[in-house]
């Protein structure tokens, strides 16, 4: 599924069950990073892959609430991105 803004995104993940939270730095709204942490409170298991062309450094507390995030740095290949995705859904 896809959504437009952080607004959308939640409202999905709470109608919704995901294993996978792929999102990109820009998303419209809020940030990412908020993002990934409100769906993580809800689904504690989720893998969480962030695209970005930016550096994206977690604080302690993201980093805390985020044990399964991965950043996957644009440009990036089709396997690069499977294998990311492979990998936040493992941890």
């Amino acid at each position: 599924m896809e959504a437009a803004s952080v607004d959308e995104a939640l409202a999905l993940l709470k109608a919704h069950r995901f294993e996978l939270l792929l999102t990109d730095v820009d998303l419209a709204g809020h940030s990412d990073v908020q993002l990934a942490i409100a769906a993580c409170r809800e689904t504690p298991e989720l893998g969480v892959v962030f695209v970005t062309g930016y550096d994206l450094a977690l604080n302690e507390d993201e980093r805390r609430a985020l044990p399964r995030a991965i950043r996957l740095r644009k440009p990036f290949d089709p396997l690069a991105l499977i294998n990311a995705l492979n990998a936040a859904a493992v941890r």
